[in-house]
């Protein structure tokens, strides 16, 4: 047998193994040699880390206290934490407010009749449901709308009827005209009705005495002035004065009843052909007011003097200054809106351009927007025929508001001056207008015609013959989208429309594909996107109903129109997802109409309605609640998920499936912002909850206040000095650290590991030469950190006098924010850049002793493993040889046996 067994030889007996690790320790010195210097450099690595995790410490410190926003920093005490909470955030200003809650924000709310329970009995009839949130027609406007944008100040006014009794109404709390109405009609005491008719307030007394009737204001208020009506009649009847004059102040998200001007980004707008064959090319980026778009026409450098716009009575009117043999003309460009929403389409006369109005006034709107904006095609005469046989021809081709066309039929005569026995009205839901009978005769039918081929009565949907009491036009759908309608707050369930991809196929096969990034802002974008996809093979618009999108199909092949999703929800949110519908011009068509349709069968249940409508993920929700009545308890709740004016809905129930009639109306929460009559305003949102009331300054309404309540912001001086402190805590850390890790312990004779480190030295040096600071050249009281208690003790140390730094935070904190804060010399600023300048994460001074460390130690790390993987193999070789020296010496032994065994068989054969 031959070999090594446990490393000693089993025929010589040598113990291979300890001379095999003999020979290789003897050869690994370099490498222990090595590895004590990588113990070494890991252990300066530890330290440079531990050292960088206090600086970095101390940046967090020195960036707050090298931002301003630090010593901005504000507390707040609201005098009726009840009615409000304060918040403030960085740049509220110190001082004193006055705020109060005038009205909590509403969800709009209506119900269906009653059944006898939601999950057995059946609705009873059949028909589809649509709730929309459709534009009003009775429009509301706010006070400070009025006086051409001066508003109304608020307060209390003293009427007095022709009885001679008098009542105090109360119009602090007033947000619109339509609020004034309402109190006035609603004043107790005194017997009066008002309206609002042609821009004025109309005040009849209705006492039946003979006196004057008075309004006035009371001690020393401005109401009754600016509302026109501050005055005495002795007729029962008081007409105050025009309240809506258009300035250029008006913005233009004011005008042409709230359907705002759209345009492309740095591309021109409007085009100008003047007489002389002139072009005149403006460009509106920018113009938010009436005067910023004159100030665009009359200064563009193309103009130079040709063409001179200007505001007379609440139109935009142009004056061609050139001459030659052509017209006046104005064209959109760069499918910009500009000249419908300025009025700008009618036809010149002169050489003058008078457009037509650009704000339709109080409660009403233009007749241009309805029809979905289609307007009235063929403005003329329409003949009314009441109940008695009277007829009146009534010329409406002038009209340009609702409001025009129902006092022309209220004030209507025959050929004789006997006044119609019909009145003309905005119907309840505030979508179409109502003509009525009062004669109370039925010798004819109630007849409404147009003639002389106009359209204005077919438009407006009145035309026909009845032996009821009423015409009804139903929905005149007034626009309430244009191109510059924004996506935020779009979607069918009032939130913003998604980014995401679709996909539109045209009757002949073909595919677009259709790209919502976060660059599509409106629906003129949209429109924009789809049309430039599909190449004309689909045409987007504005939908004929005036509140959606529609897809139309241009293609005429014998395939269907259809939309689907490829990425998001986007043609889902935009209305658009489905197939196309034949319409009666031919064409397939997607309308994409804002509204929730549901298809109520007659077996359907309550909750089965409810279901199919929760379904949709609107705007609207629905419950069942039992109303605890004996008849019918079970009603369907509609609520809207969105809160304020912005969240009111319509359900049109053409079969009177569900009973619901009325519309509901969500109410928007108001904040008055002052205290002092005439300087006072009042701010609304969706939300009870109110951004930058002030600079940075955010109020939320928890309950409607009795009262205005005092807000005062003051300097949260404990915020800004624990701060300081916090800096002092901060860097004395660092300092310790330092003096830790470059200690000489004199009586062991050691050193730490970063002893004599001459980056650790900067490092000290460089904090110890901003500490002790002092900027001579400071116009404040403050010039070093002793000014303001902080103070250098042993070792570098820094203490902190908390009631000094309090003090001089309290009397100059504008000094101390300097002091701090001003680039180049501010303290802060310097701690704060030397702090990063040495833990930058790319080019920091301890970023880069870290690294060199590190890289130190990869190279070390590698060539101990180069020497140990050489040394593992000289290991092997070296067994080997000793394997086969034992082979030898074994061989050697069995020879010399063999020979042993000769000379003994030799010798003992001579003896014989």
């Amino acid at each position: 047998m031959t070999g090594i067994s446990t490393g000693t030889g089993l025929i010589s007996g040598i113990d291979y193994s300890a001379l095999t690790d003999a020979i290789i320790n003897a050869e690994r010195a370099p490498a222990a040699r090595l590895e004590s210097r990588l113990k070494n450099v890991q252990s300066k690595q530890a330290a440079f880390t531990q050292l960088s995790a206090t600086i970095l410490n101390l940046q967090t410190a020195t960036s707050k206290l090298a931002s301003a926003s630090t010593f901005r920093t504000t507390s707040v005490a609201v005098g009726d934490p009840n009615q409000l909470a304060v918040t403030t955030r960085s740049g509220a200003q110190v001082g004193s407010y006055q705020f109060q809650a005038i009205r909590e924000a509403s969800f709009a709310q209506t119900t269906s009749r009653g059944f006898a329970n939601a999950d057995t009995q059946t609705v009873g009839k059949a028909g589809q449901i649509k709730i929309s949130n459709p534009a009003r027609l009775n429009s509301t406007t706010r006070l400070e709308l009025l006086n051409g944008g001066s508003g109304v100040q608020r307060g209390n006014i003293r009427i007095t009827d022709r009885t001679g009794t008098t009542a105090t109404v109360d119009l602090s709390k007033a947000v619109s005209i339509e609020d004034v109405v309402s109190a006035l009609n609603e004043a107790s005491g005194i017997n009066i009705s008002a309206k609002i008719q042609q821009d004025r307030l109309v005040i009849t007394d209705l006492s039946g005495g003979s006196g004057s009737l008075t309004i006035a204001d009371i001690s020393g208020g401005k109401t009754a002035s600016q509302l026109g009506i501050a005055t005495t009649v002795s007729g029962s009847t008081l007409t105050g004065n025009d309240l809506l004059e258009v300035t250029e102040n008006f913005l233009l998200s004011t005008i042409n009843d709230g359907n705002g001007l759209y345009q492309q980004a740095s591309l021109d707008d409007l085009r100008f052909t003047t007489a002389d064959g002139s072009q005149v090319d403006v460009n509106l980026d920018g113009a938010l007011t009436i005067g910023d778009v004159l100030t665009r026409i009359n200064d563009d450098a193309d103009n130079a003097g040709k063409i001179s716009a200007s505001l007379v009575n609440g139109r935009l009117v142009l004056a061609d200054q050139t001459t030659g043999a052509g017209t006046l003309a104005v064209a959109n460009l760069n499918s910009s809106n500009a000249k419908d929403v300025l009025g700008l389409k009618t036809t010149p006369a002169g050489g003058t351009l008078t457009g037509s109005r650009l704000a339709a006034g109080l409660g009403t709107v233009l007749l241009k927007n309805l029809n979905g904006g289609t307007g009235i095609t063929a403005q003329g005469t329409i003949e009314v025929t009441d109940r008695t046989g009277k007829t009146a021809q009534i010329n409406l081709s002038s009209a340009e508001t609702l409001e025009d066309v129902l006092l022309a039929i209220n004030s209507a005569t025959d050929s004789g001056g006997n006044p119609l026995a019909v009145t003309a009205s905005v119907d309840s839901s505030g979508t179409g207008i109502l003509l009525v009978d009062t004669s109370g005769s039925s010798a004819s039918p109630l007849v409404v015609t147009d003639v002389g081929g106009g359209t204005t009565a077919a438009d407006l949907k009145i035309a026909g013959s009845t032996t009821t009491t009423s015409i009804a036009s139903g929905s005149l759908k007034l626009r309430s989208i244009n191109e510059a309608t924004g996506l935020s707050t779009y979607s069918t369930a009032g939130v913003s429309v998604p980014t995401g991809s679709f996909r539109i196929t045209d009757s002949s096969g073909g595919q677009f594909i259709v790209t919502v990034s976060s660059t599509t802002k409106t629906v003129g974008d949209v429109l924009s996107a789809i049309n430039q996809a599909t190449g004309g093979q689909v045409t987007a618009q504005l939908s004929r109903s005036g509140d959606g999108i529609e897809l139309v199909d241009q293609a005429a092949g014998s395939g269907t129109l259809s939309v689907a999703e490829i990425s998001g929800k986007t043609a889902t949110e935009l209305n658009l997802l489905g197939s196309g519908v034949v319409g009666s011009d031919g064409k397939q068509a997607i309308d994409g109409r804002r509204v929730l349709t549901i298809d109520v069968a007659a077996t359907d249940t309550v909750n089965n309605v409810i279901s199919k409508l929760n379904a949709l993920g609107g705007r609207v929700r629905a419950t069942a609640i039992n109303t605890g009545s004996l008849v019918s308890p079970v009603k369907i709740s509609f609520s809207a998920t969105a809160s304020g004016s912005r969240g009111s809905f319509l359900i049109e129930d053409p079969n009177n499936v569900l009973g619901v009639t009325d519309p509901a109306n969500g109410s928007d929460a108001v904040l008055r912002v002052g205290n002092s009559a005439a300087s006072a305003y009042f701010l609304t949102s969706p939300f009870n909850s109110f951004n930058n009331v002030a600079t940075a300054v955010d109020v939320s309404i928890k309950a409607v206040g009795a009262s205005p309540t005092n807000v005062t912001i003051s300097r949260n001086n404990a915020a800004t000095s624990q701060i300081v402190s916090d800096f002092v805590t901060s860097y004395n850390t660092v300092l310790s650290t330092i003096s830790t890790l470059t200690a000489f312990n004199t009586a062991t004779n050691t050193r730490a590991i970063l002893q004599g480190e001459a980056s650790v030295l900067r490092v000290q040096e460089s904090l110890s030469s901003i500490v002790n600071y002092r900027n001579s050249g400071a116009t404040g009281d403050i010039r070093s950190l002793g000014d303001l208690g902080v103070t250098v003790t042993t070792g570098g140390q820094l203490q902190i006098d908390t009631a000094k730094l309090n003090d001089a935070l309290a009397a100059s904190p504008e000094s101390v924010a300097a002091f701090f804060t001003t680039d180049g010399t501010g303290v802060g600023k310097q701690l704060d850049n030397l702090a990063k300048s040495m833990t930058d994460s790319i080019d920091g001074s301890l970023t880069t002793t870290s690294k060199s460390l590190e890289a130190t130690d990869t190279s070390i790390t590698g060539q101990v493993k180069r020497i140990d993987d050489r040394l593992a193999l000289r290991r092997t070789r070296l067994t080997l040889q000793f394997t086969q020296l034992e082979t030898v010496i074994n061989s050697l032994q069995s020879q010399g046996n063999a020979l042993t065994s000769f000379l003994t068989q030799f010798n003992n054969s001579k003896s014989n």
